[in-house]
């Protein structure tokens, strides 16, 4: 008989199922194999190469995936609706994920639990997003965008939408529920390329509920914005931004709480190639209730 012999006992390889990734190959069963047979908190690792796929689908909590560089080892979908179906407590690293356009895409990662909590809990790390109307869709909390880079995303990073009831399970701390836990969105030290798309679009059910955010050293080209929607307890800090002849909001809020603006740089320059697009705009737009907004020691030009 075969047995295979494992240096390293946390660690799965995304080829042994016998995924190809020559960039023609459907490696969508053979990923789906090794996921298949991952306990939980066990790490993923992607040789290099472009792995065609499908829908994969974690099947365990606590799992990374790990390819070997950002450009080097991508995931490449098939059809619009295709995605990465996440578990609570997962970590996407050192990877490309591709959809199929910015304008037929959906989101290229969703939140699928399978539980009733609230906690997702995810960490995307010195990933390539591209080609996609949203990055992420979670219906919970818990949320990292480490040092990625977007490309083609047409509407948000971050696609907040919550139950329209009380659906999640209440623990000891009474912070399970649905005013209470809707919380923890963190962007740190991101770029988006060139796309005119908001960090997070908030505008669904129970919005106001979500709190903690945090964007912090951020580098916005070309027309990205913050937040679309409700926003709550919540820091903008360091960022550097430029819009090019685009005439965005930065923030369009339902409604504002507890929002600190500080320390950023944001410019806006006209292209004299672009002589009927304006030069200026409204930085921030509020249609409902603001409750302690702070905007102070940023630089505007």
């Amino acid at each position: 008989y075969w047995q295979r012999i494992i240096q390293d006992q946390n660690t799965f390889d995304a080829t042994w199922g016998g995924a190809v990734p020559d960039g023609v190959t459907n490696c969508t069963s053979a990923i789906q194999r090794v996921i298949d047979i991952m306990p939980a908190w066990k790490s993923l690792s992607f040789p290099n190469g472009t792995y065609i796929c499908n829908t994969l689908k974690m099947k365990t909590m606590g799992v990374s995936w790990r390819g070997q560089d950002t450009l080097g080892t991508t995931i490449k979908f098939l059809q619009p609706t295709d995605c990465i179906k996440i578990m609570q407590e997962c970590v996407i690293e050192k990877m490309r994920i591709w959809g199929t356009g910015v304008y037929t895409h959906d989101a290229l990662i969703v939140d699928e639990k399978g539980h009733n909590r609230a906690d997702v809990d995810i960490t995307l790390r010195n990933c390539y997003l591209s080609e996609a109307a949203f990055m992420l869709r979670i219906y919970g909390r818990g949320v990292i965008f480490d040092s990625c880079v977007s490309y083609n995303i047409r509407y948000a990073w971050l696609d907040l939408q919550f139950p329209a009831a009380e659906i999640f399970e209440p623990n000891a701390g009474n912070n399970g529920g649905l005013k209470q836990a809707m919380r923890g969105y963190v962007f740190r030290n991101n770029r988006n390329h060139y796309s005119p798309c908001y960090f997070v679009d908030n505008r669904g059910w129970n919005s106001e509920n979500a709190r903690g955010f945090l964007f912090v050293g951020n580098h916005l080209e070309g027309g990205t914005r913050f937040v679309i929607g409700a926003i709550r307890e919540a820091l903008v800090s360091g960022n550097i931004s430029y819009h090019r002849t685009a005439g965005w909001k930065y923030f369009e809020c339902t409604t504002v709480e507890d929002l600190v603006i500080t320390g950023n740089t944001f410019h806006q320059f006209k292209d004299v190639d672009y002589p009927d697009i304006p030069d200026t705009a409204e930085f921030i737009s509020v249609i409902g209730y603001t409750r302690n907004l702070i905007i102070t020691n940023n630089s505007f030009s």
